[in-house]
Protein backbone atom coordinates (compact mmCIF):
# COMPACT_ATOMS: atom_id res chain seq x y z
CA UNK A 1 0.00 0.00 0.00
CA UNK A 2 2.86 2.53 1.01
CA UNK A 3 5.20 1.99 -2.54
CA UNK A 4 1.72 2.33 -4.18
CA UNK A 5 0.68 5.83 -2.24
CA UNK A 6 3.90 7.43 -2.76
CA UNK A 7 3.39 5.91 -6.81
CA UNK A 8 0.66 8.46 -6.39
CA UNK A 9 1.70 11.55 -4.78
CA UNK A 10 4.41 11.33 -7.73
CA UNK A 11 2.69 13.44 -10.17
CA UNK A 12 2.46 15.96 -7.41
CA UNK A 13 6.09 16.33 -6.75
CA UNK A 14 6.12 16.19 -10.55
CA UNK A 15 3.74 19.44 -11.28
CA UNK A 16 6.67 21.32 -8.85
CA UNK A 17 9.47 19.71 -10.82
CA UNK A 18 11.03 22.75 -10.71
CA UNK A 19 11.01 24.11 -7.10
CA UNK A 20 11.92 20.43 -5.82
CA UNK A 21 15.00 20.78 -8.47
CA UNK A 22 15.97 23.59 -6.61
CA UNK A 23 15.29 21.97 -3.33
CA UNK A 24 17.75 19.05 -4.19
CA UNK A 25 20.51 21.65 -5.31
CA UNK A 26 20.59 23.32 -2.19
CA UNK A 27 20.43 19.96 0.05
CA UNK A 28 23.73 19.26 -2.14
CA UNK A 29 25.40 22.20 -0.72
CA UNK A 30 23.93 21.95 2.78
CA UNK A 31 25.83 18.30 2.96
CA UNK A 32 29.28 19.79 1.46
CA UNK A 33 29.22 22.45 3.69
CA UNK A 34 28.19 20.14 6.53
CA UNK A 35 30.66 17.35 5.80
CA UNK A 36 33.26 20.36 5.05
CA UNK A 37 33.53 21.43 8.59
CA UNK A 38 34.89 17.91 9.99
CA UNK A 39 38.21 18.08 7.67
CA UNK A 40 38.52 21.63 8.76
CA UNK A 41 38.63 20.78 12.44
CA UNK A 42 40.88 17.74 11.23
CA UNK A 43 43.61 19.95 9.59
CA UNK A 44 43.46 22.80 12.69
CA UNK A 45 44.64 19.53 14.85
CA UNK A 46 46.86 17.50 13.13
CA UNK A 47 49.00 20.48 10.63
CA UNK A 48 48.34 23.88 13.29
CA UNK A 49 48.40 22.91 16.25
CA UNK A 50 49.57 18.76 17.09
CA UNK A 51 52.11 20.02 13.32
CA UNK A 52 52.66 23.36 15.25
CA UNK A 53 52.23 25.30 11.87
CA UNK A 54 50.38 28.44 13.36
CA UNK A 55 50.18 30.08 10.33
CA UNK A 56 47.45 28.08 8.43
CA UNK A 57 45.51 28.04 11.57
CA UNK A 58 43.66 31.09 10.73
CA UNK A 59 43.20 30.03 7.00
CA UNK A 60 41.38 26.54 8.29
CA UNK A 61 39.45 28.47 10.97
CA UNK A 62 38.02 30.88 8.84
CA UNK A 63 37.15 28.18 6.46
CA UNK A 64 35.44 26.40 9.05
CA UNK A 65 33.54 29.90 10.16
CA UNK A 66 32.57 30.43 5.90
CA UNK A 67 31.15 26.40 5.77
CA UNK A 68 28.92 27.09 9.01
CA UNK A 69 27.75 30.29 7.73
CA UNK A 70 26.99 29.27 4.25
CA UNK A 71 25.62 26.20 5.63
CA UNK A 72 22.82 28.52 7.23
CA UNK A 73 21.87 30.81 4.52
CA UNK A 74 21.24 27.61 2.25
CA UNK A 75 19.58 25.31 4.93
CA UNK A 76 17.26 28.76 5.63
CA UNK A 77 16.96 28.83 1.25
CA UNK A 78 16.37 25.91 1.42
CA UNK A 79 13.25 26.10 4.01
CA UNK A 80 11.91 28.92 2.27
CA UNK A 81 11.83 27.20 -0.96
CA UNK A 82 10.01 23.80 0.22
CA UNK A 83 7.49 25.90 2.28
CA UNK A 84 6.07 27.28 -0.63
CA UNK A 85 5.98 24.26 -2.85
CA UNK A 86 4.63 22.10 0.15
CA UNK A 87 1.94 25.15 0.58
CA UNK A 88 1.19 24.91 -3.40
CA UNK A 89 0.32 21.35 -3.83
CA UNK A 90 -1.43 20.92 -0.70
CA UNK A 91 -3.82 23.64 -1.87
CA UNK A 92 -3.75 21.53 -5.29
CA UNK A 93 -4.69 18.59 -3.82
CA UNK A 94 -7.15 20.27 -1.46
CA UNK A 95 -9.01 21.90 -4.58
CA UNK A 96 -8.76 18.14 -6.44
CA UNK A 97 -10.92 16.45 -3.30
CA UNK A 98 -13.10 19.07 -2.88
CA UNK A 99 -13.96 19.50 -6.60
CA UNK A 100 -14.35 15.57 -6.69
CA UNK A 101 -16.72 15.13 -3.84
CA UNK A 102 -18.90 17.79 -5.40
CA UNK A 103 -19.32 15.14 -8.34
CA UNK A 104 -20.35 12.41 -6.33
CA UNK A 105 -23.37 11.25 -6.11
CA UNK A 106 -26.25 11.25 -3.01
CA UNK A 107 -25.31 8.00 -2.01
CA UNK A 108 -21.84 9.07 -0.96
CA UNK A 109 -23.18 11.76 1.25
CA UNK A 110 -25.97 9.28 3.12
CA UNK A 111 -22.88 7.44 4.46
CA UNK A 112 -20.44 10.13 5.64
CA UNK A 113 -20.99 12.60 7.41
CA UNK A 114 -20.74 15.84 6.74
CA UNK A 115 -18.02 16.43 9.31
CA UNK A 116 -15.87 13.75 8.53
CA UNK A 117 -15.87 14.61 5.10
CA UNK A 118 -14.23 18.39 6.39
CA UNK A 119 -11.82 16.36 8.17
CA UNK A 120 -10.33 15.05 4.85
CA UNK A 121 -10.89 17.61 3.12
CA UNK A 122 -8.91 20.06 5.63
CA UNK A 123 -7.21 18.27 8.07
CA UNK A 124 -5.80 15.01 6.68
CA UNK A 125 -4.99 17.21 3.44
CA UNK A 126 -2.85 19.45 5.37
CA UNK A 127 -1.16 16.75 6.98
CA UNK A 128 0.08 15.65 3.37
CA UNK A 129 2.25 19.15 3.88
CA UNK A 130 4.78 17.05 5.81
CA UNK A 131 5.53 14.86 2.65
CA UNK A 132 5.51 18.04 0.45
CA UNK A 133 7.77 20.17 2.67
CA UNK A 134 10.65 19.90 4.73
CA UNK A 135 10.37 16.46 5.75
CA UNK A 136 10.73 15.54 1.91
CA UNK A 137 13.62 17.36 1.72
CA UNK A 138 14.98 16.30 5.31
CA UNK A 139 14.47 12.71 3.85
CA UNK A 140 17.13 12.98 1.26
CA UNK A 141 19.01 15.23 2.83
CA UNK A 142 19.89 12.92 5.57
CA UNK A 143 20.30 9.70 2.88
CA UNK A 144 22.93 11.97 1.50
CA UNK A 145 24.29 13.01 4.59
CA UNK A 146 24.79 9.32 5.66
CA UNK A 147 26.03 7.92 2.48
CA UNK A 148 28.80 11.02 2.52
CA UNK A 149 29.48 9.86 5.86
CA UNK A 150 30.16 6.51 4.87
CA UNK A 151 31.79 7.32 2.18
CA UNK A 152 34.26 9.79 3.93
CA UNK A 153 34.90 6.56 6.32
CA UNK A 154 35.58 3.70 4.03
CA UNK A 155 37.82 6.13 2.38
CA UNK A 156 39.72 7.30 5.15
CA UNK A 157 39.75 3.48 7.37
CA UNK A 158 38.01 1.01 5.03
CA UNK A 159 38.16 -1.89 8.03
CA UNK A 160 36.05 0.62 9.70
CA UNK A 161 33.98 1.53 6.85
CA UNK A 162 33.25 -2.05 6.53
CA UNK A 163 31.94 -2.84 9.70
CA UNK A 164 29.66 0.37 9.48
CA UNK A 165 28.28 -1.31 6.83
CA UNK A 166 27.86 -4.56 7.94
CA UNK A 167 25.55 -3.24 10.93
CA UNK A 168 23.34 -1.41 8.84
CA UNK A 169 21.07 -3.85 7.53
CA UNK A 170 20.23 -4.98 11.24
CA UNK A 171 19.56 -1.28 11.53
CA UNK A 172 17.43 -0.90 8.52
CA UNK A 173 15.18 -4.18 9.63
CA UNK A 174 14.28 -3.06 13.33
CA UNK A 175 13.34 0.37 11.30
CA UNK A 176 11.10 -1.34 9.40
CA UNK A 177 9.19 -3.26 11.61
CA UNK A 178 9.01 -0.22 13.88
CA UNK A 179 7.65 1.53 10.85
CA UNK A 180 5.00 -0.87 10.32
CA UNK A 181 3.58 -1.01 13.60
CA UNK A 182 3.56 2.77 14.12
CA UNK A 183 1.55 3.07 11.14
CA UNK A 184 -1.69 1.16 11.92
CA UNK A 185 -1.69 3.09 15.13
CA UNK A 186 -1.27 6.19 13.58
CA UNK A 187 -4.21 5.49 10.90
CA UNK A 188 -6.07 4.63 13.53
CA UNK A 189 -5.35 7.89 15.03
CA UNK A 190 -6.64 9.69 11.73
CA UNK A 191 -9.60 7.35 11.68
CA UNK A 192 -10.63 9.02 15.69
CA UNK A 193 -9.78 12.45 14.88
CA UNK A 194 -12.43 12.19 11.57
CA UNK A 195 -15.06 10.76 14.00
CA UNK A 196 -14.66 13.46 16.53
CA UNK A 197 -14.98 16.24 13.49
CA UNK A 198 -17.65 14.50 12.53
CA UNK A 199 -19.30 14.36 15.82
CA UNK A 200 -18.86 17.93 16.33
CA UNK A 201 -19.98 19.19 13.51
CA UNK A 202 -23.09 17.56 13.55
CA UNK A 203 -24.09 18.22 17.03
CA UNK A 204 -22.88 22.33 16.92
CA UNK A 205 -25.77 22.41 14.35
CA UNK A 206 -27.81 21.16 16.79
CA UNK A 207 -27.08 23.06 19.78
CA UNK A 208 -30.53 25.00 20.61
CA UNK A 209 -32.12 21.44 20.62
CA UNK A 210 -29.05 20.17 23.33
CA UNK A 211 -29.75 23.17 25.44
CA UNK A 212 -33.31 22.95 25.15
CA UNK A 213 -33.26 19.16 26.41
CA UNK A 214 -30.39 19.41 28.89
CA UNK A 215 -28.57 17.02 26.73
CA UNK A 216 -25.04 18.88 27.55
CA UNK A 217 -23.62 16.73 29.74
CA UNK A 218 -24.78 13.66 27.57
CA UNK A 219 -23.12 15.06 24.53
CA UNK A 220 -19.67 16.50 26.26
CA UNK A 221 -19.17 12.61 27.93
CA UNK A 222 -19.58 11.04 24.46
CA UNK A 223 -17.29 13.87 22.81
CA UNK A 224 -15.11 12.78 26.15
CA UNK A 225 -15.26 9.04 25.14
CA UNK A 226 -13.65 9.71 21.70
CA UNK A 227 -11.45 11.83 22.80
CA UNK A 228 -10.31 9.25 25.41
CA UNK A 229 -9.67 6.65 22.61
CA UNK A 230 -7.72 8.80 20.22
CA UNK A 231 -5.47 9.57 23.71
CA UNK A 232 -4.98 6.03 24.42
CA UNK A 233 -4.22 5.15 20.79
CA UNK A 234 -1.75 8.33 20.57
CA UNK A 235 -0.05 7.37 23.74
CA UNK A 236 0.63 3.85 22.38
CA UNK A 237 2.69 5.23 19.61
CA UNK A 238 4.42 7.40 21.77
CA UNK A 239 5.29 5.05 24.07
CA UNK A 240 6.50 2.82 21.20
CA UNK A 241 8.38 6.13 19.60
CA UNK A 242 9.85 7.57 22.81
CA UNK A 243 10.76 4.90 24.71
CA UNK A 244 11.51 1.78 23.15
CA UNK A 245 13.09 2.71 20.12
CA UNK A 246 14.74 6.25 20.83
CA UNK A 247 15.74 5.46 24.59
CA UNK A 248 16.57 1.76 24.04
CA UNK A 249 17.56 1.34 20.34
CA UNK A 250 18.70 4.60 19.18
CA UNK A 251 20.79 4.90 22.39
CA UNK A 252 22.31 1.63 22.62
CA UNK A 253 22.98 1.93 19.26
CA UNK A 254 24.81 5.45 19.37
CA UNK A 255 26.92 4.41 22.18
CA UNK A 256 28.56 1.14 20.75
CA UNK A 257 29.21 2.81 17.70
CA UNK A 258 31.14 5.72 19.86
CA UNK A 259 32.92 3.14 21.47
CA UNK A 260 33.41 1.49 18.29
CA UNK A 261 35.14 4.52 17.08
CA UNK A 262 36.87 5.32 20.09
CA UNK A 263 38.52 2.19 20.93
CA UNK A 264 39.17 1.59 16.64
CA UNK A 265 40.86 5.47 16.56
CA UNK A 266 43.00 4.76 20.01
CA UNK A 267 44.91 1.49 18.63
CA UNK A 268 45.05 3.52 15.43
CA UNK A 269 46.70 6.18 16.95
CA UNK A 270 49.29 4.16 19.29
CA UNK A 271 49.72 1.81 16.16
CA UNK A 272 50.50 4.93 13.89
CA UNK A 273 48.06 4.33 11.39
CA UNK A 274 45.33 7.31 12.77
CA UNK A 275 46.53 10.79 13.69
CA UNK A 276 44.51 12.60 16.45
CA UNK A 277 42.96 15.36 13.95
CA UNK A 278 41.25 12.26 11.95
CA UNK A 279 39.63 10.65 15.36
CA UNK A 280 38.14 13.78 16.11
CA UNK A 281 37.29 14.07 12.73
CA UNK A 282 35.64 10.53 13.20
CA UNK A 283 34.24 11.45 16.46
CA UNK A 284 32.45 14.32 14.46
CA UNK A 285 31.23 12.54 11.20
CA UNK A 286 29.90 9.47 13.70
CA UNK A 287 28.17 12.30 16.14
CA UNK A 288 26.62 13.90 12.81
CA UNK A 289 25.86 9.86 11.72
CA UNK A 290 23.33 9.73 13.83
CA UNK A 291 22.04 13.40 13.39
CA UNK A 292 20.44 12.34 9.61
CA UNK A 293 19.37 8.94 11.47
CA UNK A 294 17.54 10.31 14.04
CA UNK A 295 15.80 13.30 11.30
CA UNK A 296 15.92 10.07 9.22
CA UNK A 297 13.47 8.00 11.10
CA UNK A 298 12.02 11.00 12.36
CA UNK A 299 11.06 12.07 9.43
CA UNK A 300 9.82 8.45 7.86
CA UNK A 301 7.67 8.36 10.87
CA UNK A 302 5.79 11.82 10.27
CA UNK A 303 5.67 10.50 6.59
CA UNK A 304 3.93 7.59 8.13
CA UNK A 305 1.44 9.53 10.15
CA UNK A 306 0.58 11.53 6.66
CA UNK A 307 0.63 7.99 4.69
CA UNK A 308 -2.63 7.35 6.73
CA UNK A 309 -4.27 10.79 6.03
CA UNK A 310 -3.17 9.96 2.59
CA UNK A 311 -4.70 6.34 2.30
CA UNK A 312 -8.22 8.00 3.49
CA UNK A 313 -7.92 11.07 0.88
CA UNK A 314 -7.23 8.23 -1.35
CA UNK A 315 -10.27 6.35 -0.75
CA UNK A 316 -12.15 9.92 -1.66
CA UNK A 317 -10.44 10.24 -4.61
CA UNK A 318 -10.67 6.45 -5.84
CA UNK A 319 -14.73 6.62 -4.87
CA UNK A 320 -16.56 6.63 -8.23
CA UNK A 321 -20.02 8.54 -8.49
CA UNK A 322 -22.75 5.85 -9.05
CA UNK A 323 -24.16 8.35 -11.35
CA UNK A 324 -22.62 8.39 -14.56
CA UNK A 325 -21.79 11.27 -16.56
CA UNK A 326 -21.97 11.36 -20.72
CA UNK A 327 -18.72 12.78 -21.90
CA UNK A 328 -19.74 14.72 -25.09
CA UNK A 329 -19.99 18.23 -24.74
CA UNK A 330 -23.52 19.71 -22.84
CA UNK A 331 -26.23 21.31 -24.54
CA UNK A 332 -28.82 23.16 -22.54
CA UNK A 333 -32.60 21.00 -22.06
CA UNK A 334 -35.28 22.78 -23.73
CA UNK A 335 -38.77 20.94 -22.83
CA UNK A 336 -41.10 20.98 -25.83
CA UNK A 337 -42.85 17.59 -25.14
CA UNK A 338 -42.85 15.74 -21.56
CA UNK A 339 -41.76 14.15 -19.00
CA UNK A 340 -41.72 10.26 -18.80
CA UNK A 341 -41.18 7.97 -16.05
CA UNK A 342 -41.14 4.97 -17.70
CA UNK A 343 -41.75 1.94 -15.28
CA UNK A 344 -38.78 3.07 -12.77
CA UNK A 345 -37.96 1.32 -9.77
CA UNK A 346 -35.25 2.41 -7.42
CA UNK A 347 -34.40 1.52 -3.49
CA UNK A 348 -31.60 3.62 -1.39
CA UNK A 349 -30.66 0.24 0.18
CA UNK A 350 -32.99 -3.11 0.52
CA UNK A 351 -36.54 -1.98 0.41
CA UNK A 352 -37.89 -0.40 -2.46
CA UNK A 353 -39.15 3.16 -2.72
CA UNK A 354 -40.44 3.39 -6.04
CA UNK A 355 -41.83 0.15 -7.84
CA UNK A 356 -42.88 -0.36 -11.86
CA UNK A 357 -43.87 3.45 -11.41
CA UNK A 358 -44.74 5.71 -14.52
CA UNK A 359 -45.90 8.98 -14.81
CA UNK A 360 -46.33 11.19 -17.84
CA UNK A 361 -46.16 15.41 -17.55
CA UNK A 362 -46.86 17.38 -20.14
CA UNK A 363 -45.10 20.63 -20.63
CA UNK A 364 -46.65 23.52 -19.40
CA UNK A 365 -48.55 21.28 -16.79
CA UNK A 366 -48.63 22.06 -13.08
CA UNK A 367 -48.72 18.29 -11.20
CA UNK A 368 -48.88 18.72 -7.35
CA UNK A 369 -47.57 14.98 -5.49
CA UNK A 370 -48.65 14.05 -2.26
CA UNK A 371 -48.92 11.45 0.06
CA UNK A 372 -47.54 10.24 3.44
CA UNK A 373 -43.83 10.20 4.31
CA UNK A 374 -42.09 7.47 2.50
CA UNK A 375 -44.37 7.46 -0.14
CA UNK A 376 -41.96 8.04 -2.50
CA UNK A 377 -42.58 12.08 -3.36
CA UNK A 378 -38.94 13.21 -2.85
CA UNK A 379 -37.31 10.17 -4.69
CA UNK A 380 -39.38 11.54 -7.86
CA UNK A 381 -37.28 14.58 -7.72
CA UNK A 382 -34.04 13.36 -6.48
CA UNK A 383 -34.21 10.87 -9.48
CA UNK A 384 -35.47 13.28 -12.15
CA UNK A 385 -32.21 15.58 -11.28
CA UNK A 386 -30.04 12.48 -10.95
CA UNK A 387 -29.00 12.95 -7.99
CA UNK A 388 -30.17 9.19 -7.96
CA UNK A 389 -29.94 6.55 -10.74
CA UNK A 390 -33.11 4.24 -11.15
CA UNK A 391 -32.60 0.76 -10.62
CA UNK A 392 -34.86 -0.23 -13.38
CA UNK A 393 -36.66 1.56 -15.90
CA UNK A 394 -36.19 5.78 -17.55
CA UNK A 395 -36.72 8.46 -17.20
CA UNK A 396 -37.62 10.62 -20.63
CA UNK A 397 -37.54 14.14 -21.54
CA UNK A 398 -38.96 14.96 -24.90
CA UNK A 399 -38.36 10.97 -25.56
CA UNK A 400 -34.35 11.21 -24.87
CA UNK A 401 -33.15 9.18 -21.99
CA UNK A 402 -31.50 11.47 -19.09
CA UNK A 403 -28.69 9.09 -18.92
CA UNK A 404 -28.11 10.64 -22.23
CA UNK A 405 -28.20 14.27 -21.94
CA UNK A 406 -25.11 15.52 -18.99
CA UNK A 407 -25.95 16.03 -16.14
CA UNK A 408 -25.01 20.05 -16.15
CA UNK A 409 -27.21 19.92 -19.67
CA UNK A 410 -30.39 18.50 -17.42
CA UNK A 411 -29.71 20.73 -14.35
CA UNK A 412 -28.81 23.91 -16.20
CA UNK A 413 -33.13 24.08 -17.00
CA UNK A 414 -34.66 22.96 -13.88
CA UNK A 415 -34.87 25.25 -10.67
CA UNK A 416 -35.35 23.22 -6.95
CA UNK A 417 -36.56 25.23 -4.07
CA UNK A 418 -36.40 22.82 -1.08
CA UNK A 419 -38.37 23.59 2.60
CA UNK A 420 -34.54 23.56 3.82
CA UNK A 421 -33.24 26.75 2.52
CA UNK A 422 -29.39 26.89 1.83
CA UNK A 423 -28.06 30.19 1.97
CA UNK A 424 -24.00 30.58 1.31
CA UNK A 425 -21.40 32.93 2.27
CA UNK A 426 -21.67 36.44 0.32
CA UNK A 427 -23.91 38.91 -0.51
CA UNK A 428 -28.05 38.72 -1.34
CA UNK A 429 -27.33 39.41 -5.20
CA UNK A 430 -24.42 36.79 -5.34
CA UNK A 431 -26.92 33.92 -3.69
CA UNK A 432 -29.65 35.03 -6.17
CA UNK A 433 -26.99 34.82 -8.99
CA UNK A 434 -26.10 31.36 -7.14
CA UNK A 435 -22.81 32.84 -8.34
CA UNK A 436 -23.33 32.82 -11.77
CA UNK A 437 -21.29 35.79 -12.84
CA UNK A 438 -22.91 35.52 -16.44
CA UNK A 439 -26.31 36.82 -15.08
CA UNK A 440 -27.01 40.55 -15.02
CA UNK A 441 -28.23 42.20 -12.04
CA UNK A 442 -30.76 43.83 -13.90
CA UNK A 443 -32.49 40.32 -14.01
CA UNK A 444 -32.01 39.52 -10.91
CA UNK A 445 -33.79 42.71 -9.80
CA UNK A 446 -36.57 42.14 -12.20
CA UNK A 447 -37.08 38.60 -10.97
CA UNK A 448 -37.36 40.24 -6.98
CA UNK A 449 -39.76 42.62 -8.40
CA UNK A 450 -41.53 39.98 -9.72
CA UNK A 451 -41.84 37.68 -6.70
CA UNK A 452 -41.91 40.80 -4.37
CA UNK A 453 -38.78 40.04 -2.46
CA UNK A 454 -37.96 43.52 -3.69
CA UNK A 455 -39.74 45.05 -0.79
CA UNK A 456 -38.29 43.54 2.06
CA UNK A 457 -34.34 43.58 0.18
CA UNK A 458 -34.44 47.27 -0.46
CA UNK A 459 -35.41 47.70 3.21
CA UNK A 460 -31.90 46.30 4.07
CA UNK A 461 -29.09 48.77 4.64
CA UNK A 462 -26.62 47.63 1.77
CA UNK A 463 -29.93 46.37 -0.70
CA UNK A 464 -28.61 43.58 -2.54
CA UNK A 465 -25.53 43.48 -1.17
CA UNK A 466 -25.92 42.93 2.12
CA UNK A 467 -23.55 40.13 2.99
CA UNK A 468 -25.30 37.04 4.73
CA UNK A 469 -24.52 35.17 7.58
CA UNK A 470 -24.02 31.59 8.53
CA UNK A 471 -26.91 30.30 5.97
CA UNK A 472 -28.54 33.59 6.10
CA UNK A 473 -29.29 33.75 9.82
CA UNK A 474 -29.47 37.59 10.03
CA UNK A 475 -32.85 36.96 7.71
CA UNK A 476 -36.13 36.04 8.88
CA UNK A 477 -37.20 32.56 7.53
CA UNK A 478 -39.56 33.86 5.23
CA UNK A 479 -37.24 36.27 3.86
CA UNK A 480 -34.81 33.64 3.48
CA UNK A 481 -37.54 31.21 1.40
CA UNK A 482 -37.97 34.08 -0.71
CA UNK A 483 -34.75 34.41 -1.23
CA UNK A 484 -34.59 30.56 -2.60
CA UNK A 485 -37.83 31.54 -4.26
CA UNK A 486 -36.24 34.57 -6.18
CA UNK A 487 -32.79 32.63 -6.68
CA UNK A 488 -34.93 29.87 -8.48
CA UNK A 489 -36.89 32.38 -10.63
CA UNK A 490 -33.62 34.24 -12.01
CA UNK A 491 -32.58 30.84 -13.63
CA UNK A 492 -36.00 30.74 -15.58
CA UNK A 493 -36.60 27.13 -15.73
CA UNK A 494 -38.23 25.23 -17.79
CA UNK A 495 -39.50 22.81 -15.32
CA UNK A 496 -39.80 24.36 -11.60
CA UNK A 497 -39.82 22.10 -8.62
CA UNK A 498 -40.92 23.15 -5.43
CA UNK A 499 -40.14 20.20 -2.98
CA UNK A 500 -42.39 21.25 0.68
CA UNK A 501 -41.24 24.44 -0.32
CA UNK A 502 -44.25 27.01 1.45
CA UNK A 503 -44.75 24.73 4.24
CA UNK A 504 -42.45 26.82 6.34
CA UNK A 505 -44.15 30.09 5.02
CA UNK A 506 -46.11 33.10 7.41
CA UNK A 507 -49.08 33.80 5.69
CA UNK A 508 -48.10 36.98 4.31
CA UNK A 509 -44.88 35.41 2.52
CA UNK A 510 -47.13 32.83 1.31
CA UNK A 511 -49.21 35.42 -0.19
CA UNK A 512 -45.84 36.80 -1.92
CA UNK A 513 -44.96 33.62 -3.55
CA UNK A 514 -48.75 32.96 -4.70
CA UNK A 515 -48.86 35.73 -6.44
CA UNK A 516 -45.23 35.35 -8.00
CA UNK A 517 -46.38 31.51 -8.24
CA UNK A 518 -49.25 32.41 -10.87
CA UNK A 519 -46.94 34.86 -13.21
CA UNK A 520 -43.90 32.19 -13.08
CA UNK A 521 -45.97 28.69 -13.61
CA UNK A 522 -47.43 29.99 -17.01
CA UNK A 523 -46.28 28.22 -19.97
CA UNK A 524 -43.61 26.39 -17.53
CA UNK A 525 -44.08 23.30 -15.78
CA UNK A 526 -44.24 22.53 -12.52
CA UNK A 527 -43.78 19.87 -10.09
CA UNK A 528 -45.13 20.58 -6.87
CA UNK A 529 -44.68 18.46 -3.63
CA UNK A 530 -46.80 19.52 -0.88
CA UNK A 531 -48.36 18.60 2.56
CA UNK A 532 -50.37 21.77 2.84
CA UNK A 533 -53.11 20.87 0.42
CA UNK A 534 -54.77 24.69 0.20
CA UNK A 535 -51.50 25.73 -1.93
CA UNK A 536 -52.17 22.83 -4.38
CA UNK A 537 -55.79 23.49 -5.19
CA UNK A 538 -55.29 24.88 -8.31
CA UNK A 539 -52.94 22.34 -9.94
CA UNK A 540 -53.78 21.29 -13.05
CA UNK A 541 -53.19 17.69 -11.90
CA UNK A 542 -52.98 16.39 -8.64
CA UNK A 543 -50.53 12.68 -7.83
CA UNK A 544 -51.32 10.93 -4.74
CA UNK A 545 -48.84 8.36 -3.72
CA UNK A 546 -48.52 5.98 -1.20
CA UNK A 547 -46.11 3.16 -0.89
CA UNK A 548 -44.22 4.17 -4.36
CA UNK A 549 -47.25 3.58 -6.13
CA UNK A 550 -49.95 5.92 -7.44
CA UNK A 551 -53.62 5.47 -5.57
CA UNK A 552 -55.29 8.61 -7.09
CA UNK A 553 -54.79 11.14 -10.08
CA UNK A 554 -57.03 14.36 -10.80
CA UNK A 555 -57.65 17.70 -10.09
CA UNK A 556 -58.93 18.91 -6.59
CA UNK A 557 -62.84 18.55 -7.58
CA UNK A 558 -62.30 14.56 -8.75
CA UNK A 559 -60.52 13.66 -5.81
CA UNK A 560 -62.82 15.21 -3.22
CA UNK A 561 -65.28 13.64 -5.10
CA UNK A 562 -63.88 10.17 -5.15
CA UNK A 563 -63.58 10.54 -1.40
CA UNK A 564 -60.54 8.82 -1.26
CA UNK A 565 -56.96 9.47 0.39
CA UNK A 566 -56.69 12.77 -1.39
CA UNK A 567 -60.13 13.69 0.74
CA UNK A 568 -59.17 12.10 4.12
CA UNK A 569 -56.19 14.31 4.21
CA UNK A 570 -57.75 17.77 2.92
CA UNK A 571 -60.52 17.12 5.53
CA UNK A 572 -58.24 16.62 8.27
CA UNK A 573 -55.97 19.95 7.52
CA UNK A 574 -59.29 21.72 6.87
CA UNK A 575 -60.73 20.56 10.21
CA UNK A 576 -57.53 20.96 12.42
CA UNK A 577 -57.66 24.08 12.85
CA UNK A 578 -61.10 24.22 13.83
CA UNK A 579 -60.10 21.75 16.60
CA UNK A 580 -57.42 23.43 17.88
CA UNK A 581 -59.49 26.72 18.55
CA UNK A 582 -61.67 24.54 20.54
Amino acid sequence: MKKSLLYRLFPYFKEEKLSFFYSIITVLFVTVFQLGRPYFMRKIIDNAIVGGNRDIIFFYSGMFLLFLILGAITSYIQVLITSKLGIRVVNSVKNRVFSHIMTLGMSFFDKNQSGKLMSRVESDVEQLKVIFTNSAIMLFSSVIVLIGILCIITYEQPYLGAIIFLSLPFIFVVFYYYLTLLRKIWINVRKKNSEISGYIAEYVRGIPLIQLFLAQDKVYNKLEEYSQKKFNLENKAMFYDNFVFWSFFSFFSESASMILILWYGINGIYNGTMTVGTLIMFGELMRQFFWPMRNLMMVVNQINVSLGACERIFDVLDTKTDVKDIDFNYEKIQLKDKILFDNISFKYENDYILKDFSLEIKKGEQIAVIGPSGSGKTTLINLLLRFYDCNNGDIYIDNVNIKNISILGLREKIALVLQEVNLFPGTIMENLKAFNDEIKDERVIQAAIELGSIEFIEKLEKGFYTELSEDGKNLSMGERQLISFTRAFVRNPDILILDEATSSIDTITEKYIQQALFKLIKDRTSIIIAHRLSTIENSDRIIVMENGNIVEAGNHSKLIKNNGLYSKLYNIQKTKPLKENN
